[in-house]
């Protein structure tokens, strides 16, 4: 399952601190960021696969098990482009 998440116009403080994070650690992060009123959200946007609901429930599925999750940040101008891929982890 792929997330899409996009940060803009935020410090190099801010993008420090999210590099000493472990990966999910950063995805908890983010997605918390992203949330109406945590002060965050005018700055991170998340996407889970299409955007469909159908795609938040399996997420919210995969989420409750160990999970095996992947990075790849690319900066781009104006904002940086951080795409996580998320799998079940092997038994």
């Amino acid at each position: 399952m792929k997330i899409t998440v996009i940060v803009k116009n935020v410090t190099d403080q801010f993008n420090a601190n999210l590099a000493a994070m472990d990966v999910v650690k950063q995805l908890e992060y983010l997605f918390a960021g992203s949330r109406p009123y945590s002060g965050l959200e005018r700055y991170i946007s998340v996407k889970i696969e299409t955007g469909q609901f159908r795609d938040a429930v399996e997420f919210n599925a995969l989420k409750r098990q160990p999970m095996d999750v992947t990075l790849v940040s690319e900066p781009r101008k104006g904002y940086r482009l951080l795409t996580f891929t998320c799998v079940k982890a092997a038994a």
